[in-house]
């Protein structure tokens, strides 16, 4: 495939492939602004530039959401973050209380 890009050099000195393409912006006229092109990526990103531009309305979060960060390869820090600590909370609040009744693996004894 034949991509009609350009090298650009960023602001970080290092030059990369950037192509132009054009973003829909909130009143639906179009915004023309440069792409990094990166196969391997899984989301896109834009600069604060671009998203100051399209003016697009803030976006509220739903009631008692627990907003999370999705910050790659780091452990305990993706989708279901918020989920995990609960049930890592819940459990370790179950194992305090079944020691402070002296139950072992939660009612079964160990033979």
């Amino acid at each position: 495939m034949l991509v009609g890009g350009v090298w650009h050099q960023c602001d970080d000195g290092i030059i990369r492939p950037v192509i132009q393409a054009e973003i829909l912006a909130h009143d639906n006229s179009w915004l023309k602004a440069p792409f990094l092109l990166d196969t391997g990526a899984d989301r896109t990103v834009l600069s604060a530039d671009v998203v100051a531009a399209l003016r697009l309305p803030p976006i509220k979060m739903a009631y008692n959401a627990k907003k999370t960060e999705h910050a790659g390869p780091k452990k305990g820090r993706g989708a279901f973050y918020g989920r995990k600590v609960d049930a890592k909370n819940a459990s370790n609040r179950r194992r305090r209380e079944d020691d402070k009744r002296g139950v072992v693996n939660h009612g079964k004894s160990q033979a």
